[in-house]
Parts: C-alpha cells; structure tokens; sequence
C-alpha cells in the first residue's frame, strides 16, 4: 500500500508539474499576444478579411484598408490603416485582437463609413507599401505604429496594382494638414516637400479642406484610433520596412514584376 501510495503520489506531482508548466506557457502567450507586434508575428495562414474604401481611388485622397489574420487560440490580427493618396502615405494605424464577432462589427463599421470593396491581399499589400513609398519620395515617414503591423503581410506576395490606385492630385503631391497637426508639423511637412520635389511642385491647403471634409467622417470608427497623430523622424527609419521611391512615377505605381 504504502508503494501504491508513493507512486500516486509521484503522479499527482508529475501532473501538477506539466499543469503549471502549460499554465505558464499560456501566460507567456498572452503576454506576447497583448503587444501589437507580438500578435502580428503569430498570424497564420491566409487573410480571413482584406478590404479597400472607395477613398484609396475616388480621388478624395483619403482611404483605408483593413486586413485580418488568424493567430493561435482563435483570436484574429486585425489591422486598418488610414491612407493618405495626396501626400502623407500611411497616416495613421489601428490594431485590434477579436474573434469572428468583433471583426464582422469592425467591417461593418468600415462599410457603414465609407463605400468599403474586397481586395486581393497581394494588391493590398501592393497598395500600402506604394503609398509608403510614395511618402518616402517627399522624404516623409510613415505613421509609428506602421513597423509594428507591416509584418501582417509576411508570406504575401505583392502583386501589381491596379491603375484606378493614383497618388497626388492632379499628377503633384498635395498636403492637406488634419484635425491634429499642428502648425511645427505643418511646416516640416511642407518643408520637406520643398526639399524632395522642389516649391512648385507640389500644392498644399491648410485648414480642413474638402478633402478631409468629403472623404473622411471624423467620427466615424472614433473608438478605434490609438492616438491622434504620430509620425517617427526620418532618422529612426526602420531598414526592414524601406520601399524605394522609385516604384512610383509620377503618380502611378510601376510594375513589381518588371
């Protein structure tokens, strides 16, 4: 009895060894799931969403994308990005973790907002990276928290992109400020403008101008900003995340595959 005893005992110990290690193991996941750039690396296997706004191509100037993957556990990595077309590139970035529930919400808070179409995930990725590197060409960079998403495109390959994408207005770059920049902001913007391009070249309007008034609610999806604005200095660029100027021409994207 009493050898019975021990090796009862020896499981319960055995048991409540691997019972502590896993409940370990999901704390380390959790953790490493509540930071935005540790869920990004943990999505898995194809888009479950990729959505583009009427805004990315109408004209207006400004748009937005929504991508969505899957990570363990049955959670989803959802991103939106606002787009700037004119000028700015990547202007500002939500994430979000959820389950099925709360990304059919979030699709249907974008398609209440704003005329909101599926697109392929190889032209989204084409888009986003385009628009970056349509900024990068005004030596402007994109919104901080772009680094910390962009890996929600790992294993997607970019493919060309449509001709209805154009960035500036009227084929010149075109700065018109938002609700949160202040005049300092402004000046740098345009500032860098007059460096990259040359005055002339580009046009800008201060104030909020039809644009923003037309294009974007400011309302609308209010819940799910994580800040107003804030855009990293061109020194703190991240290698990983450089997209050549040169994939835009005078306006238009060229072709990745050429």
């Amino acid at each position: 009895m009493a050898k019975s005893e021990q090796q009862r005992q020896k499981k319960l110990a055995k048991k409540k060894s691997k019972d502590r290690e896993k409940h370990s193991q999901m704390a380390r996941e959790k953790a490493q799931l509540s930071s935005m750039a540790g869920a990004i690396s943990a999505a898995v296997g194809p888009p479950s969403a990729c959505l583009v706004t009427d805004g990315c191509s109408d004209g207006l100037g400004l748009g937005r994308i929504l991508i969505a993957r899957p990570i363990p556990r049955g959670q989803t990595a959802i991103v939106i990005l606002l787009l700037d077309m004119y000028c700015l590139g990547v202007k500002d970035v939500v994430f979000r973790l959820g389950g099925p529930a709360e990304l059919r919400d979030l699709i249907h808070q974008l398609q209440r907002s704003s005329d909101a179409s599926p697109i392929r995930p190889g032209e989204c990725r084409a888009l986003v990276e385009a628009a970056v590197a349509y900024a990068a060409g005004l030596g402007l960079s994109p919104h901080k928290d772009y680094r910390k998403v962009a890996a929600i495109f790992e294993g997607i390959e970019a493919l060309p992109l449509p001709e209805r994408f154009v960035f500036g207005k009227g084929g010149k770059p075109m700065y018109v400020n938002g609700p949160f920049e202040d005049l300092a902001r402004q000046k740098k913007i345009i500032q860098s403008m007059v460096d990259h391009v040359g005055e002339g070249n580009f046009n800008y309007t201060l104030g909020i101008g039809p644009m923003l008034s037309d294009s974007f609610d400011p309302n609308a999806l209010e819940s799910l900003h994580f800040d107003d604005e804030d855009y990293d200095d061109e020194d703190d660029e991240d290698e990983d995340f450089e997209i050549e100027p040169s994939q835009v021409v005078d306006g238009h994207v060229t072709d990745r595959s050429s």
